[in-house]
């Protein structure tokens, strides 16, 4: 691979330099020098010890950009290996490079064919190291015949790919066509995903890490890349995910709200992204999977409502058990979505938004917690029918005669304050009044 990057101090400085540029924190820069470790089998200094590097580097390079003067850069075949650990594309790495370093520094051929270099080599280490855990698991197996991964058979590929956590995963998918079929019948290994997304902004959680960040991809490749590139980039990952049959999701949230970090990073960084609507592209993904997203758990927070029933019918009904959705819609929209199958097939609702919907549209649930229902449409009668109702929260607006409601239904008092037990049912109703809201809790014995 490299010939000796990280044995000297000028390589150190060289990817520390690079990733300041990049306006990496040292958490961030630092995992990927213990990749860059790991991939070259060297031991990696301490995180203090690399923070007292960083630091001293990141003054060093304020230092020399107040001053006019010009990094004086050593080898940066460091910088190309971390940028390939890192995974990251070809034109980007070069591009940053050359803004990071000046365009005389970096010579594009020689750039490119050092980076296909590594990047083959960086994923069979990747994969030697996998196949070692699979030998180690099974040592009888092929330790005879000096094995190598490219004349592997179909069923050990399988297992290392099986092996792979998520960014390996997706790695692997670039890295041959062959490579891509086999690891493409494998689940992937993502339980759960969390998007945030605007028209100028989108940020993609997978596994509760951060997959994709639309702003700091615009701050170093605005000028040069272009927006086609750039929402190739963004949404690569996420599709690839998406499309695969056997993805088995826990959770999927997708929220349109606008989030502190996107706010800062325009105010300080000036992003302007007025050309871009990632909101869309993000429509226009979902409209063309050829297959429906299993998981347990949907939320859909503040989307434009007529969106909501199209994001919510991209899921497999009866797999997804719970629904989540933040909106006010109107009463015609609520309607159109009560009729889905994936609203039918659910087991458990949280429904944010004040809009009266008839109770027909949630007996079937077990559990729901919403502040949408018609006080005035028998509803005990309703829920001690249902076979599935196990209890509910229910806040409204409505005006609670709790004293009529008690004279009317007989209740009895219970054990629980402020609760009671309703005749001829095996239910309990618990009573809240508040200044404008008022909650109602029930729940079956």
């Amino acid at each position: 691979m490299a010939d000796s990057p990280l044995n000297t101090p000028a390589d150190l400085r060289d990817l520390i330099i690079y990733d300041i540029h990049q306006w990496k924190t040292i958490d961030k820069s630092y995992k990927i020098y213990e990749k860059l470790c790991e991939v070259l089998e060297k031991e990696a200094i301490s995180y203090v010890a690399y923070e007292y590097w960083f630091n001293r580097y990141l003054r060093e390079s304020y230092y020399s950009s107040n001053n006019g003067r010009t990094y004086r850069v050593g080898n940066l075949k460091v910088c190309i290996l971390a940028d390939v650990i890192d995974g990251r594309s070809t034109e980007n790495s070069y591009r940053d490079l050359c803004e990071a370093f000046g365009n005389d520094k970096v010579v594009k051929g020689v750039h490119h064919n050092r980076y296909e270099r590594y990047h083959f080599e960086a994923h069979r280490h990747s994969l030697i190291m996998a196949e070692r855990s699979v030998n180690t698991a099974h040592p009888d197996t092929y330790n005879d015949v000096g094995l190598t991964f490219s004349n592997l058979p179909e069923d050990v590929i399988t297992e290392i790919v099986d092996r792979c956590d998520l960014k390996s995963y997706l790695n692997l998918r670039i890295v041959s066509h062959s490579l891509r079929t086999i690891v493409d019948k494998r689940p992937p290994p993502c339980t759960d995903i969390d998007i945030i997304v605007r028209d100028d902004y989108i940020q993609i959680k997978a596994n509760n890490e951060i997959l994709v960040d639309s702003c700091p991809i615009e701050l170093t490749n605005f000028r040069h890349c272009s927006l086609w590139l750039i929402e190739k980039r963004v949404f690569r990952d996420l599709e690839a995910l998406l499309k695969n049959p056997k993805l088995r999701l826990k959770s999927f949230r997708f929220d349109s709200n606008s989030s502190f970090h996107h706010t800062h990073w325009n105010h300080v960084m000036d992003v302007n992204a007025a050309t871009r609507n990632y909101y869309m592209l993000f429509l226009k993904m979902l409209d063309s999977l050829n297959s429906k997203i299993h998981a347990e758990q949907c939320t859909i927070k503040p989307a434009l409502e007529k969106h909501v029933k199209r994001i919510l019918q991209c899921f497999k009904p009866g797999t997804l058990k719970k629904l989540e959705l933040n909106h006010s819609c109107m009463m015609s929209e609520m309607n159109r979505i009560a009729k889905t199958d994936q609203w039918k097939l659910a087991k458990h609702l949280k429904l944010r938004g004040f809009i009266t919907l008839s109770i027909e549209h949630f007996i079937h649930f077990s559990t729901f917690d919403v502040q949408t229902i018609s006080m005035n449409d028998r509803l005990c009668e309703n829920l001690s029918k249902s076979i599935n109702f196990e209890s509910c929260k229910i806040e409204t607006t409505d005006y609670l005669d709790i004293e009529g409601i008690k004279n009317a239904l007989t209740l009895r008092p219970s054990a629980a304050p402020k609760s009671y037990y309703i005749p001829n049912s095996n239910l309990v109703i618990q009573f809240s009044i508040g200044h404008s809201v008022n909650k109602i809790s029930i729940w079956k014995l």
